[in-house]
C-alpha cells in the first residue's frame, strides 16, 4: 500500500475456504503470490528480483524442499536454501525477520 512493489511466494492452503481467503486477502492489499505448486515459480522469482520488486517468503523448518542443516534455537534443523541461493547469485538484498515465543510475558494485563 505504501508503493513498494511485493510479490510473496507461497503454499497453498490445504482448505479450500482458507485458500481463497489467503488469495482474496493478499490481492486487496496489492500484494501477488507466486505459490509453489507453479512449475515456473523459480523463473518467476526470478524474474520479480530482476526487475527490482521485492520477494517475501515466509519459511519453515523441516520441509521437503532443497535445504540445508542450520542451527535453529540450537537444534539442525533442514532450511530451504534455493531462495537465499537466487538472492546471493542475483546479488540482492536479503533481509531476514524472526518470531520467537517468549516465555516471559513482558507486560501483564492488570485485573
Amino acid at each position: 500500500k505504501l508503493g513498494f512493489p511485493l510479490v510473496v511466494v507461497g503454499r497453498e492452503a490445504r482448505n479450500s475456504a482458507a485458500q481463497h481467503a489467503l488469495a482474496t486477502l493478499r490481492e486487496k492489499n496489492g500484494v501477488r503470490t507466486i505459490w509453489r505448486s507453479n512449475k515456473s515459480g523459480v523463473k518467476k522469482i526470478i524474474e520479480e528480483l530482476r526487475n527490482g520488486n521485492s520477494v517475501g517468503v515466509l519459511i519453515d523448518q523441516d520441509t521437503r524442499v532443497t535445504s540445508r542443516p542450520i542451527p535453529f534455537f540450537g537444534v539442525l534443523a533442514k532450511t530451504p536454501s534455493s531462495l537465499a541461493e537466487i538472492g546471493l547469485k542475483l546479488e540482492c538484498s536479503i533481509v531476514t525477520a524472526f518470531i520467537a515465543k517468549n516465555p516471559q510475558p513482558e507486560f501483564s494485563r492488570s485485573e
